[in-house]
């Protein structure tokens, strides 16, 4: 007020007797994002599209693992993806379903539960943004999303596009364990060999449940 800081606090509450001229500075939650897990990019990137609205045979999706050593909550996903083709234009993501899928493990293999334990329509193209050769996405979470110590989870991120061919893809990533699962329809999923990039955050907050 006047160049004067009234107030430092999330909410202000005051009782008007008098005109007042009260400016009002926002900044982003994003800025207090604590990252809980990261694998960077690297070279190419494998598909993972759906060629909107009925899909096709050939359709890939491909679904990457997470463990944290205590329990998180995930309020938001972010990850590296790139149009295999160039179509960035004339065929952009329009759309992405997120899957969050936990592992099933019979004596020493281990797959995914057919059914994901959350599951996410962002809406929209994610906040699509170039970025070193490839494009960045994020997604804050509708509710956190919470994931215990020492469990293995798969995020399965899949983009919409109208037409063929859907060329969308997640970008490689270094860092991980060196393993993803991938399906192509109509088939099952198989593992594969590699890591796929992104990021999972939560709010850095002393309200966060670590």
């Amino acid at each position: 007020e006047n160049g004067t800081t009234v107030s430092t606090s999330a909410s202000y509450t005051f009782t008007v007797s008098t005109n007042r001229a009260l400016v009002a500075n926002f900044t982003s939650a994003s800025a207090n994002l604590a990252v809980l897990f990261s694998q960077p990019p690297s070279s190419g990137s494998i598909p993972s599209s759906y060629l909107y609205p009925d899909g096709m045979d050939g359709d890939g999706y491909a679904y990457d693992n997470f463990t944290f050593g205590a329990n998180q909550d995930v309020t938001q996903i972010q990850w590296i993806g790139t149009y295999r083709y160039g179509m960035s234009a004339s065929n952009p993501a329009f759309d992405f379903n997120i899957g969050i899928y936990a592992t099933i493990t019979n004596g020493v293999t281990r797959s995914i539960s057919s059914t994901p334990l959350k599951s996410y329509t962002v809406g929209g193209n994610a906040f699509e943004t170039p970025v070193g050769g490839y494009f960045s996405y994020h997604f804050t979470l509708p509710s956190t999303f919470h994931a215990v110590a020492g469990a293995t989870y798969w995020v399965q991120i899949e983009a919409q596009q109208t037409i063929y061919m859907n060329d969308w893809g997640m970008a490689y990533a270094s860092g991980g364990d060196g393993v993803f699962f991938y399906k192509a329809t109509p088939g099952g999923v198989s593992p594969a060999a590699g890591d796929l990039d992104r990021k999972s955050t939560r709010l850095n907050s002393s309200h966060a449940n670590i």
